[in-house]
């Protein structure tokens, strides 16, 4: 992934006391990311406020954070009356969509078949 220029970001701005929206934060925190500044030398080299960009800095990760929390889900076992080779796993969603794998799938296989699915993880 490219890290944008972050003089390009700050210059793209109509008023240099106009604050930055978190997007544009975002692609500076990357470039700051991407330096082996400190945020202070970082910060004094573009004139930004070393206060606010580690108030967005702490609101970027906090975003981050609640997206990898896990969610559980309620899951109900049923029994079936003959037994199935191999083994497959079916999950299935409340508007009663079915997802069926092997059981014998890794689990970073099963975690990405998840995540692309559209199924919290």
């Amino acid at each position: 992934m490219q890290v944008k220029d972050p003089e390009t970001i700050i210059s793209s701005i109509s008023s240099k006391n106009a604050p930055l929206d978190m997007l544009k934060w975002q692609e500076l925190i990357k470039g700051w990311d991407a330096t082996a500044e400190t945020q202070v030398n970082y910060c004094k080299r573009l004139n930004l406020n070393i206060n606010t960009f580690s108030h967005a800095r702490s609101k970027l990760l906090q975003k981050e954070k609640a997206k990898l929390k896990t969610k559980f889900i309620p899951i109900s076992l049923k029994q079936i009356d003959s037994p199935v080779y191999p083994p497959t796993l079916v999950l299935e969603n409340k508007k009663g969509m079915k997802l069926t794998m092997p059981v014998t799938l890794a689990v970073d296989q099963l975690l990405k078949i998840l995540k692309l699915s559209g199924w919290s993880v």
